[in-house]
């Protein structure tokens, strides 16, 4: 009988549900030119290229951040680049909007407000030195939390700190923003908040619930 050879994962720059243009004026077509189109993209090849040392297969991306300690520095530095932008790019879109719902009631009981909500994300977006991510997290304890994870470390990670399930992530590294803003991280959060896709984020938070699994 033939066998066959079982094939490494592979991993691809996945599509874009909105056009270039189409988040302007709070993040502009060239910022996602290169955003997207190259920083991203070495990621993805950076990561196929750091597998080929190894010998997995059919492993997901999740799969291989929850053990990632096991890689090295090259796959938990692309690894986590693939995940977290292919996080960013689905957690914003067009129009923007507000929370609302489930996850709108959550919001206010953990945070009292929606507004002391976006204060204490900021707070942690401009607080944290140098690259890295905040995060808005469903943890342990299934209740939401807010946190930063250096360089492209995620809350999936097995050596990071901060542990849950990602709802909402914000890029900001520099390349994130700084055609955009230059050095103005806080004026970058606040206009990130007219492209957050709460849509997506409410149906990442039902999933969370639903699993009540945080061995994410």
């Amino acid at each position: 009988m033939q066998t066959t050879e079982k094939q490494l994962v592979r991993f691809e720059l996945p599509p874009l549900f909105f056009d270039k243009a189409g988040l302007e004026p709070y993040i502009s077509e060239k910022t996602m030119e290169v955003h997207y189109g190259k920083h991203h993209q070495a990621y993805v090849d950076k990561l196929n290229k750091a597998l080929e040392e190894t010998s997995l297969t059919d492993a997901s991306i999740e799969d291989i951040l929850k053990n990632v300690s096991k890689y090295g520095d090259a796959i938990r530095n692309n690894g986590g680049g693939h995940y977290n932008h292919t996080l960013f790019w689905k957690n914003i879109a067009p129009g923007g909007g507000e929370p609302f719902g489930k996850l709108l009631d959550e919001i206010k009981n953990d945070f009292q407000s929606l507004e002391i909500f976006k204060e204490r994300f900021k707070t942690a977006a401009t607080g944290q030195f140098g690259s890295g991510w905040v995060w808005l997290i469903y943890n342990e304890a299934n209740q939401l939390e807010i946190g930063s994870t250096p360089n492209q470390d995620n809350p999936l990670m097995d050596v990071s700190a901060l542990k849950g399930y990602p709802l909402l992530g914000l890029d900001i590294w520099e390349h994130a923003y700084y055609l955009d803003y230059q050095n103005k991280r806080g004026e970058y959060v606040d206009a990130f908040w007219n492209v957050v896709d709460w849509v997506e984020i409410g149906r990442r938070h039902q999933e969370a619930m639903i699993t009540q699994k945080m061995n994410f």
